[in-house]
């Protein structure tokens, strides 16, 4: 067995992993040993900065990225936007003059 380490936003945690086991398979390994308030609700993980969709997951085996010492974190989906990122194209709307 190895250990994952993975990262979240405040914490560091780690699982152990066997040589078959996928991110699919990290993902359930997580909600068994990690309390309710560790993880968001729903997440996705990113592998040295690059998001992975869940078919991916279910191929990337963790070994792996134990051997190749990869970053993995665990990022929350419901995560906000500051407000200039999330409307980037807002107008502000000016007062009309009174026209002569």
């Amino acid at each position: 067995m190895k250990e994952l380490l993975l990262e979240c936003d405040d914490f560091t945690g780690a699982v152990e992993c066997t040589e078959t086991h996928t991110l699919e398979d990290v993902r359930g390994l997580l909600a068994e040993e990690f309390d309710d308030d560790m993880l968001p609700a729903a997440y996705y993980f990113t592998c040295n900065g690059i998001r992975l969709s869940s078919k991916q997951e279910a191929r990337k085996r963790a070994w792996d990225v134990v051997d190749q010492k990869q970053q993995i974190r665990i990022v929350d989906k419901k995560r906000e936007l500051p407000a200039e990122e999330s409307a980037p194209f807002a107008v502000e709307e000016q007062e009309e003059s009174p026209s002569d």
